[in-house]
């Protein structure tokens, strides 16, 4: 999904889309090889599966629990993977927070290509990947 900047470079956020077994692992692998890429802090993020597919409704659960539980504790002794539980958290609760944090890892020169290897993505409806699409 490219973005021009006002650099005349392009910026994409890549979705690895898949079934179990089909080479999502081995293409986000290769995307992690390229120099302009630039990863976030996790390889699947389900946050629009969790949203917006019944189905998938156990990873919000999840996402939620390890929240709550990273948010008993004071932030000055949080662990990286404790901040990050919240982060994603934020993601499912507001969408826009995790566009707004996928244009961040790809902000300045250098960087031009992250990704969201979610392979259920694949079973989202039209509408919500042309969403996710006109964000970027």
């Amino acid at each position: 999904m490219p973005k021009k900047t006002n650099h005349s470079e392009t910026k994409q956020l890549v979705l690895v889309l898949g079934a179990q077994e089909c080479g999502t692992s081995w293409m986000w692998e290769f995307l992690r090889s390229l120099p302009q890429y630039r990863p976030g802090f996790m390889k699947e993020y389900h946050v629009f599966d969790s949203i917006h597919m019944k189905p998938f409704a156990n990873y919000k659960r999840g996402i939620i629990s390890a929240a709550n539980k990273s948010m008993q504790t004071d932030m000055d002794s949080m662990s990286t993977g404790q901040r990050n539980a919240i982060l994603r958290h934020n993601f499912c609760v507001n969408p826009s927070s995790y566009f707004d944090y996928m244009a961040g890892l790809l902000r300045g020169p250098g960087p031009s290509l992250t990704s969201d290897a979610s392979p259920t993505y694949m079973a989202l409806p039209a509408s919500v990947l042309e969403h996710i699409r006109s964000e970027c």
